[in-house]
């Protein structure tokens, strides 16, 4: 375990890294942020940053091939101006994402993986940049996600006020499950297939080349607007 410290105002703020087990799953909760690399030559390793009074509070627990990290500081919620509990991690061929609470998590590096599960709970909006033959799962609170680097095949649902931007993705098929009022931006090269729920539009840069295909009972529609 190293640690460092540095002051930021009149916080005391320190790192603690610490050597992380094999895993290939995460759930990060509370309002951690979580900074992701993707470098294989630095594999195992965690470090947190926090100030001085609670950063022992932050845990990262293993549960097989999942690994959780919980900020465990009681007054976490009621200290103001303290800054959110930041983790550093690498993460190499991810096979799920749990984003919780007010957590928000950031990619440093792309990040890969053969078959990628994201759940976006949180409320707080998320960018990442991702390369992934298969990506899929949903959010379901009042929060956007936004979308950037190169997946094969999106399969993705919106629910509970949720947004999606994939303006910068670049994907061969997507599958959409809309259930919002909100338009969600995606623009795959080859198929489209929307369930729209609701009011909220399918927006696209260009129509895919194979197939375009709506369903769903909702009175949104997919646009084509370059």
């Amino acid at each position: 375990m190293a640690l460092g410290c540095r002051p930021d105002a009149a916080v005391q703020y320190a790192s603690r890294s610490v050597s992380a087990a094999s895993f290939d799953r995460i759930e990060v909760y509370d309002r951690i942020e979580l900074y992701l690399r993707c470098n294989p030559d630095s594999a195992g390793l965690l470090r947190w940053e926090h100030n001085t009074e609670a950063l022992d509070q932050l845990s990262a627990e293993f549960d097989g091939q999942t690994l959780r990290l919980r900020d465990q500081n009681k007054g976490r919620m009621t200290r103001p101006g303290q800054r959110a509990p930041r983790c550093t991690l690498n993460a190499i061929q991810l096979a799920s994402l749990r984003i919780l609470d007010a957590a928000r998590v950031q990619c440093l590096d792309t990040l890969r993986s053969a078959a990628l599960e994201l759940y976006q709970g949180s409320i707080l909006n998320q960018e990442l940049c991702l390369q992934a033959g298969q990506f899929y799962g949903g959010s379901d609170n009042q929060s956007e996600l936004t979308l950037s680097g190169r997946i094969n095949i999106i399969s993705w649902s919106l629910e509970q006020g949720s947004s999606l931007n994939a303006r910068n993705l670049w994907c061969d098929d997507a599958y959409i499950r809309h259930y919002t009022t909100h338009d969600a931006f995606i623009s795959p090269d080859k198929q489209l297939v929307a369930y729209l729920f609701n009011s909220g539009n399918l927006v696209s840069q260009k129509p895919a080349s194979i197939r375009s295909q709506r369903e769903g009972p909702g009175s949104g529609q997919i646009l084509i607007k370059p």
